[in-house]
């Protein structure tokens, strides 16, 4: 009597600390779940309430634009110094971000730039120019480039 009593109490204490056991891993498992739903859940507010491009990522997001070398400064700077433009310019469609850098660097009214010099009220007219003239340049660039290889080859 006295061995069956002791073998089910055993029985009984091999089967409380398995329920322990499964019943510890779910709540690990329950704890870890809430811990990175938490942490994916800041990740996206940050992205979406406080995103603070670095010149790095402002770079290559102007680097497919196509711009002339010497306008990604003036770019970057641009886009640093107006994080909430910059915010705006890459959620947009690629096909039209060149003409939103354009106005939002044109701003309206008088505009200088380096190699354009005083562009006076035509402010749009000007910078589409200056923007068609470099486009222009690559692509000759860019052709010569082929042409020489092909010498070569």
């Amino acid at each position: 009597m006295q061995e069956t009593y002791m073998r089910d109490k055993s029985k009984k204490k091999r089967k409380v600390e398995q329920e322990d056991e499964v019943m510890e891993s779910r709540l690990m498992d329950s704890i870890n779940n809430v811990a990175n739903a938490i942490q994916e859940g800041n990740k996206i507010l940050e992205r979406v309430y406080h995103q603070e491009y670095t010149g790095e990522e402002i770079y290559k997001q102007l680097e497919p634009m196509c711009l002339e070398p010497n306008e990604i400064p003036d770019a970057m700077m641009f886009l640093a110094e107006n994080q909430a433009k910059a915010r705006l310019l890459f959620s947009c469609p690629f096909e039209i971000r060149m003409g939103m850098l354009k106005k939002m660097m044109g701003g309206g009214g008088l505009h200088t730039h380096p190699q354009l010099g005083h562009c006076g009220p035509n402010v749009d007219m000007c910078i589409a120019s200056w923007f068609k003239k470099a486009r222009l340049r690559r692509k000759a660039l860019e052709a010569a480039a082929g042409s020489l290889q092909e010498v070569e080859a």
